[in-house]
């Protein structure tokens, strides 16, 4: 920073953002988890007897780190030293061999109940412990003045909690938080100081969350220049503050198969079959709609219940005012059939909307462990018919990441935490803990409402030969979200674009659509109605390796921000998957 002069006055900057705080009583399993290490290193000497020699040199750890694993093991009685001639190898005992093989090591864990607060900042949703960063009440706050100018961020409120952050934030080591006791206690509403002053950042959370600092730096731009606007050169304001914005998040390699694409709607009803029947404990499905061919679906549902399996039912129509929507009716046959069958208790339909278009399945199959299926497919309303596109999800990190977006949006309102958004953040973390699998990669990514947007625009930027869209409708709203972008790819490069429809959304008629479609063609820009297969895949592809699956219609819908969870998706990067896929569709119309 340059030498300030006699008549300039150094200016502090005060930051303040609204939060939320809580207090809750949590139901807290306290107990070191056996690690992932761990528990690869007890099946090692399960398959043999090693040395913490041979076992280090396996498994390219340090020594260090692979005797305190076995040190712990062996406290546990799972392994036990041996003295021979060659020197000291270490054992399975024979209850090692038994837990060994388990999905989870067994863990020595008690179940105690603890108060613990947190805050939530009221914008960006992100929860801080409370010695993690300074609040003040409105009464405290600091006051501009000739030495220092306050900003304060508006409050524009969160519509509900994560309680996947909020559980993760708070508990400590060797804590795992399984659920909340019940409370009414509400939300409270504080607000958080951050300080810039001379160059230095007091109060910033050490744990900030992208949206959280992009937020702050925002903030400080806007105090900077509103300073410099009322006092001029005279204030010897700091520099811009030293909070580096993460890197947007790219999509992750994840395991995945050219085998885990389903597509047509013969092959969705196999996939819907074999996760119910290969389920172990637990099977939970998200469909837009539920209408009276769910009840087709009971005998696969009863058959599950039958062996203990847990199912969870939950749909997403919009309800209706003054009356109920065609999946409330279907909900009510389905809850007179399973009343006689004693079933009742495992089968759970969840009587409220998540107000969700998103489709998808989630289960854990006794030969697989956890899988998912996401997509276009209304599970509980299809007729398997129509073409449509889903992606198996086997990569434990996304599957986590899909079951915390159910637990949102089975949240009822803000500072009330249901036992099911409970149940399914707890789901998610037990998930996201699970070790790796091994096999093929590919570079994949969970797309949100908001993502939707970009992935015309990302597809326009990056195709050198070729772009197509599936949509199950062709509306307006469609225009400026995915047309808009590839008409503009289609004047700076020599592209193949087409995109296929199956019917017309809202006041568009079949004659609009023709009319559109002529105008799009003399652009060399393809919209092609579909009747047979009756299209209903959500896809956006690029080129050979890229490709989108999701419930969003590309040509119809414009996707409303303010509903991050309105819409899911997978976007994918491998080898000749958009290919594979434009080869299976053409086959299904010539079909």
């Amino acid at each position: 920073m340059s030498q300030k002069s006699e008549d300039t006055t150094s200016v502090t900057i005060h930051i303040v953002f609204p939060v939320l705080r809580g207090k809750r009583r949590f139901k807290i399993e306290r107990g070191r988890r056996w690690s992932v290490i761990e528990h690869l290193l007890l099946q090692a000497v399960c398959r043999t007897s090693r040395s913490a020699a041979e076992l280090a040199k396996e498994s390219l750890l340090p020594r260090r780190v692979v005797v305190e694993a076995l040190t712990r093991l062996m406290r546990a009685g799972w392994v036990e030293i041996r003295t021979d001639g060659t020197g000291v190898t270490f054992h399975a005992t024979a209850n090692g061999l038994v837990s060994a093989w388990k999905e989870d090591l067994p863990s020595a864990t008690a179940l105690e109940a603890k108060w613990r607060s947190f805050f939530i900042d009221d914008n960006s949703g992100s929860v801080f412990r409370v010695r993690d960063i300074t609040t003040r009440r409105r009464q405290d706050l600091p006051q501009t003045t000739d030495e220092q100018y306050v900003y304060e961020i508006p409050r524009k409120g969160i519509d509900v909690e994560d309680l996947n952050e909020i559980f993760n934030a708070i508990q400590g080591q060797d804590e795992f938080i399984v659920g909340v006791y019940p409370n009414s206690s509400r939300l409270v509403q504080s607000f958080g100081l951050i300080t810039i002053r001379n160059d230095s950042i007091e109060g910033m959370p050490r744990k900030a969350s992208p949206a959280f600092i992009k937020l702050v730096n925002s903030a400080f731009t806007e105090a900077r220049k509103e300073v410099e606007q009322k006092v001029g050169n005279r204030a010897a304001l700091p520099a811009a503050p030293v909070i580096a914005e993460p890197i947007k998040t790219a999509p992750k390699t994840a395991s995945f198969d050219q085998s885990d694409l389903i597509y047509d709607g013969k092959r969705h009803l196999e996939m819907l079959e074999a996760t119910f029947k290969g389920a172990r404990e637990r099977v939970i499905v998200h469909s837009t709609f539920i209408t009276e061919n769910a009840g087709d679906r009971l005998k696969l549902i009863l058959a599950a219940a039958g062996r203990g399996v847990r199912v969870d039912i939950f749909w997403g129509q919009d309800e209706q005012e003054g009356g109920k929507n065609s999946s409330q009716n279907a909900i009510e046959y389905l809850k007179k059939e399973l009343a006689g069958t004693g079933k009742r208790d495992l089968v759970r339909i969840h009587p409220f909307t998540t107000s969700s278009h998103a489709k998808f399945l989630i289960a854990d199959d006794r030969t697989n462990g956890w899988v998912g299926l996401l997509g276009s497919c209304n599970w509980m309303a299809s007729s398997f018919e129509s073409f449509d596109a889903s992606v198996r999800l086997r990569d434990y990190g996304l599957l986590a990441e899909l079951t915390n977006a159910l637990s949102i949006m089975s949240h009822s309102r803000l500072g009330i935490w249901t036992d099911t958004s409970q149940d399914l953040a707890t789901l998610s973390r037990r998930i996201a803990a699970l070790p790796e699998r091994g096999g093929r990669k590919a570079r994949m990514q969970l797309l949100y409402t908001g993502d939707h947007s970009e992935i015309p625009m990302i597809a326009s930027r990056e195709a050198r030969e070729r772009i197509f869209v599936t949509s199950h409708q062709l509306g307006i709203a469609g225009k400026a979200v995915t047309i808009f972008p590839l008409l503009s790819a289609l004047t700076e490069k020599k592209l193949s674009v087409v995109t296929y429809y199956s019917k017309t959304a809202g006041k568009l008629s079949g004659l609009d659509a023709a009319a559109i479609t002529r105008e799009y063609a003399q652009q060399g820009f393809n919209v092609t109605p579909i009747s047979k297969p009756r299209i209903h895949a959500k896809v956006l592809g690029w080129d050979n390796d890229h490709l989108t699956i999701s419930s969003f219609n590309w040509l119809s819908v414009d996707p409303n921000e303010q509903k991050p969870m309105r819409e899911l998706g997978v976007q994918i990067e491998s080898n000749r998957i958009a290919e594979n896929f434009i080869r299976t569709l053409e086959n299904a119309k010539l079909a």
